[in-house]
């Protein structure tokens, strides 16, 4: 019996050029936010090369020292060690092969509401060294300042009184 799986995984990250972002929008976003299958199986028919690149260059940059991943074989693995043991989940989170062979997974109610970070924390974080870390963070919800209070920096220079503030 083969079984259908509902997700993907890595996320959109905000760094670096216009092609960087540009691709992040499209590739890394669709591939960890959606949890539908169709999308799910666009994504692994449109990945290329470059939008490999680009995810391992997020998997590295979220490894870096001090690493933030707390499972206990990171400290022995390099950085090599470390993509690679992504792209051999990726390829089982793709595939619906062990750990995630567990078709009741894909039937949970963060599968079909698109709740990419609570899936992962759930079903892909305990069972795997890199993907579900890499999963969790690239999915959360976005809590830095925003572009229209960064602006806002520097346009209230010019404002003077009341209108200087951003309430009241």
């Amino acid at each position: 019996m083969k079984m259908m799986c509902e997700a993907s995984v890595v996320g959109s990250f905000g760094t670096g050029t216009s092609e960087r972002i540009r691709l992040s929008m499209t590739t890394l976003s669709q591939v960890g936010h959606c949890a539908l299958t169709d999308v799910r199986k666009d994504v692994a028919a449109r990945l290329t090369g470059t939008h490999r690149d680009a995810i391992a260059e997020v998997v590295r940059r979220r490894h870096l020292s001090p690493c933030p991943n707390t499972h206990p074989d990171i400290a022995r693995m390099t950085p090599a060690d470390i993509i690679d043991t992504f792209w051999n989940e990726f390829k089982s989170f793709q595939q619906c092969t062990h750990p995630f062979a567990e078709p009741s997974r894909w039937a949970t109610v963060d599968v079909t509401q698109g709740n990419s970070f609570l899936w992962h924390e759930k079903y892909s974080l305990p069972y795997t060294i890199v993907l579900g870390f890499v999963g969790c963070h690239v999915t959360s919800k976005l809590c830095g300042i925003g572009p229209a209070e960064r602006s806002w920096g520097g346009v209230k220079k010019i404002k003077t009184g009341k209108r200087s503030h951003m309430s009241g």
